[in-house]
This record gives structure tokens, C-alpha cells and sequence, in this order.
């Protein structure tokens, strides 16, 4: 009797264990943008600018990048080879939210996406300091929600994603250079 289930045991683990392994693919798949979080950027010329507009790939690197800012470079390309021929910085410092004071001098009442942004960053949290899981649960779908309202801020309304961080316009393109 005691074979059988060990047996029985042992069949069922290999089972589990195939299982997981097609879920675990899955599951990298999923969560590696939350380990390994990209840019998404967005540029459009204008003739004597370019405007760039990005966004991080989720809510806990927004977050990150709002403290930490970003560092803006472009790389003048040679049409004939695929190698940069040398990077250019185009912001001296980290390129970071706008502070509460600036919000309020920089924007009009009337200005409504930036107001939403200016919430997403500096309102104040519903969930102040999660201790139980329901409360973590309920932080993480704050800053989901933070995150996705600021971006819909930013899309809507170039003053709302500059002082998001989100927006550079680059004034100094020359003509038929490619970068």
C-alpha cells in the first residue's frame, strides 16, 4: 500500500512541476517589465524643433524616475553606418517633476490636465503606510492609478507632461543632420 502512494506522490510532483514550468514562462513574461522597466518614447519634428515625449513602462519606475529624473542625450548618426558618431547631452541636470511651488506659479486654474498631474504626484495618499496585505493591495492599485492618470495628464497637455518630466523640446536640430 505504502508503494502506491508514494508512487502516487511522485506522479503527481512531476505533474505540478511541468505545470509550473509553463507557468513560470508565463510569469517572466509578465513580470519582467516590472524588474527590467523600459522607455517609451514618442518624437515629433517640427522643423526648427524637436519635441520629445516619453514615459516609463510602469507605475513602480515611474515612481523611481520621478525621484532620480532623466538624463536626455541624442546621438548624431551617420547615414552610411549604424554607429553613433558621438552623443550629445541635451539637459545639464536630471530632468525631474516640477516641485509643488512650481506647479503653482507655473500653471492657471484654468488648466485642468495640469492640475490632474500636479494630484498624481503631490496629493495625498489614501493608503499613508500599508501594514496588512488589503492595504498593500490597496497602495499598489493607488500608484496604478496615479500613474495611469498622470500619463493620460501628460498626453493631453504638453505644460502637464513638462512639468511631469515627461517633455523636451530640443530647439538646436540642424538640417540634414540625422539624429
Amino acid at each position: 500500500m505504502k508503494t502506491r502512494c508514494i508512487v502516487f506522490v511522485i506522479a503527481s510532483c512531476v505533474l505540478l512541476r511541468a505545470q509550473d514550468a509553463d507557468t513560470s514562462r508565463q510569469d517572466m513574461e509578465k513580470y519582467r517589465e516590472l524588474f527590467f522597466p523600459t522607455l517609451h518614447l514618442l518624437a515629433q519634428s517640427y522643423g526648427d524643433s524637436v519635441v520629445l515625449r516619453w514615459a516609463p513602462s510602469n507605475a513602480p519606475a515611474w515612481r523611481a524616475y520621478n525621484r532620480i529624473g532623466y538624463h536626455v542625450e541624442r546621438a548624431l548618426l551617420d547615414t552610411t553606418s549604424s554607429a553613433p558618431l558621438r552623443f550629445e547631452r541635451l539637459t545639464a541636470t536630471s530632468l525631474k517633476p516640477w516641485t509643488l511651488a512650481e506647479w503653482q506659479q507655473r500653471i492657471q486654474p484654468t488648466q485642468q490636465f495640469a492640475a490632474i498631474a500636479a494630484q498624481c504626484l503631490y496629493g495625498r495618499l489614501a493608503v499613508e503606510k500599508p501594514t496588512t496585505m488589503q492595504s498593500f493591495v490597496d497602495a499598489a492599485t493607488e500608484l496604478e492609478n496615479r500613474y495611469g492618470f498622470a500619463l493620460f495628464a501628460a498626453d493631453c497637455d504638453p505644460v502637464a507632461a513638462t512639468g511631469l518630466g515627461l517633455r523636451l523640446v530640443d530647439r538646436n536640430v540642424r538640417v540634414g543632420q540625422t539624429w
